[in-house]
C-alpha cells in the first residue's frame, strides 16, 4: 500500500494548461447540471507550485449543530453563500439566489423526452387522477363543514393469520395456528368531538424577501431634486382679494335690487287689499237684514230641539206677592197661626208645566239601557246635550276619598318640585350612604 498513488502529481503543468483544463471541466460540468455540488475545494487552489496537500485524519466525530453548516466552493474558489437560504426549508425545494438563475435555459435537443407534449392517453389519466383528488377533498370540506354527518363506510376485513409462541396443549386450547378477523371499529356519527381542534395554532415563518439581483440606487443631488420638485397647483381664488370683493359687492347689490322690488309690489298690492275689503264691507250690510232675520229663526229651532224652558217674557209678577196680603195681617185680626209658606211664591202655570213636570213615557225611561252612560262623554263620541229630567243629584262620600286623591296628588306634585330644585344634595347623601 502505497500513499504516493492518491497523491496528485507534481506541479509540472505550466499555467495554460492548467487553465485550459479547468475551462473544460467547467464546460462538462455545466452541460450535466447548472449546480455544482463540490463539497472540497478545487485542486488548482490547493496545490498550486508544488504545494503538498495536507493529509486529513478523522480524530474524532463533533457534535451536531443547526448553527453550523458544511462549506461549499463555487468553481472559481470562492464560497458559496447562498447555503444559508436553503436552512429551515425542504429539500424538495428550488431556492434561486444566483444571477445565474435568471438565464433561461438552452435547449439542446429538440427531441429529448422530456420537452415533448404528451400523448392523449397520458393526458386522460392525468385529468381522471386531478379530477378524483378534487372531488375527495371537496366532499371532506363539506362533510366537515356539516353539523351532523352520515357515519363514514367501513373497511373491509382483514384476516391475520397468528401463531403463538407458546404452542403447548395447556396453552391457546392447543391450537397452533389462528385467523383473526380485524374489523374496523363503527364510530357514532352524533358522538361530540373529543379533542379541542378551535386552538389558535401559531403561524409559521413568513416568506423571505425577494432577492435584489440589482446594484442600489445612487443618491440624488440637489440639482436632480430640484428638477424632480413639483410645485403645487394655486387656487385662483386663494388670494384673489380684488375679484373676491368685486362678487361680494355685486351680490350684496343684486339683494338689495330684490329688496326693493319685493317692497313695491306690496305698496301696490296694499290699496288693492283696501278696495276689496270695501266692497266685501259694503256687500255685507245689504245682507244684514236679511242674516238677522236667518239668525232668529235659527235660534229659535235651536232652542226647540235642545228643549230649553221658554226664554220668553211673561205676565208673571216677578215678586212675592205675599209682602202685600194686608188681608192676612192686623186686618184679619191677630190669628195664633203664622204660616209663612203657605202659598207658591212662584205660581205661574208656564214654569210650573215646564220644571219637572213627569212625563207619560216614566215606565219606559226606567227600563231603557241607553241611560247607564259616563257622565264625562270620549272624545270621538256623540257629544249632544240632553235635557235633564229632575234636580240635580249629588253623590254622597263617607269615606272622604275624593278628599285623600286631592291631597296626594298635591303632595306628589310638592315632591316632584323639591326633588328637582335639589338633585345635588340627593347625590350627595347617596355618596355618604355608599362610603358608609
Amino acid at each position: 500500500f502505497k500513499y504516493t498513488q492518491f497523491l496528485p502529481k507534481d506541479g509540472l503543468l505550466s499555467q495554460d494548461q492548467l487553465e485550459a483544463e479547468e475551462e473544460e471541466r467547467s464546460q462538462r460540468s455545466r452541460r450535466t447540471s447548472l449546480v455544482s455540488l463540490r463539497r472540497e475545494p478545487p485542486p488548482h487552489v490547493l496545490f498550486q507550485k508544488s504545494m503538498w496537500p495536507s493529509i486529513h485524519w478523522i480524530w474524532g466525530k463533533r457534535e451536531k449543530c443547526q448553527m453550523h453548516w458544511p462549506f461549499r466552493w463555487h468553481l472559481k474558489g470562492k464560497l458559496k453563500y447562498d447555503v444559508i437560504t436553503q436552512q429551515g426549508q425542504s429539500k424538495d425545494k428550488v431556492i434561486y439566489s444566483k444571477n445565474t438563475d435568471l438565464v433561461p435555459k438552452e435547449v439542446m435537443n429538440a427531441d429529448d423526452p422530456d420537452l415533448q407534449r404528451p400523448d392523449e392517453e397520458t393526458t386522460r389519466e392525468i385529468r381522471e387522477k386531478t379530477r378524483v383528488a378534487l372531488r375527495k377533498s371537496a366532499s371532506q370540506k363539506v362533510a366537515a363543514a356539516m353539523p351532523v354527518r352520515a357515519a363514514d363506510k367501513l373497511a373491509s376485513a382483514q384476516y391475520i393469520r397468528y401463531t403463538p409462541s407458546q404452542r403447548g396443549v395447556a396453552f391457546n386450547t392447543g391450537a397452533k395456528q389462528r385467523v383473526i378477523p380485524m374489523v374496523e371499529m363503527q364510530k357514532d356519527p352524533m358522538e361530540p368531538p373529543r379533542f379541542k381542534i378551535n386552538k389558535k395554532i401559531p403561524l409559521g415563518p413568513l416568506s423571505p424577501p425577494a432577492p435584489v439581483m440589482h446594484s442600489p440606487s445612487k443618491k440624488m443631488t440637489a440639482k436632480e431634486q430640484q428638477e424632480w420638485k413639483i410645485l403645487p397647483s394655486i387656487s385662483n381664488w386663494k388670494n384673489a382679494w380684488e375679484a373676491v370683493e368685486m362678487y361680494a359687492q355685486v351680490e350684496e347689490k343684486m339683494a338689495q335690487k330684490e329688496k326693493e322690488t319685493h317692497k313695491e309690489k306690496l305698496r301696490e298690492m296694499a290699496p288693492k287689499a283696501r278696495e276689496r275689503r270695501a266692497r266685501i264691507k259694503t256687500h255685507v250690510e245689504n245682507e244684514d237684514g236679511e242674516a238677522q232675520e236667518r239668525d232668529e229663526i235659527r235660534h229659535k229651532s235651536e232652542v226647540i230641539a235642545l228643549d230649553v224652558p221658554n226664554p220668553r217674557t211673561s205676565n208673571e209678577v216677578q215678586y212675592d206677592q205675599r209682602l202685600f196680603g194686608m188681608d192676612n195681617g192686623f186686618a184679619g185680626g191677630e190669628d195664633e197661626i203664622y204660616n209663612v209658606y203657605d202659598q207658591a211664591w212662584r205660581g205661574g202655570k208656564d214654569m210650573a208645566q215646564s220644571i219637572y213636570r213627569p212625563s207619560k213615557n216614566l215606565d219606559k225611561d226606567v227600563i231603557k239601557t241607553n241611560r247607564f252612560v259616563p257622565d264625562k262623554e270620549f272624545s270621538g263620541s256623540d257629544c249632544r246635550q240632553r235635557g235633564r229630567e229632575g234636580p240635580v243629584q249629588f253623590e254622597e262620600d263617607p269615606f272622604g276619598l275624593d278628599k285623600f286623591l286631592e291631597e296626594a296628588k298635591q303632595h306628589g306634585n310638592s315632591k316632584r318640585l323639591s326633588d328637582s330644585s335639589c338633585p345635588k344634595e340627593h347625590e350627595r347623601e347617596g355618596k355618604k350612604r355608599r362610603k358608609e
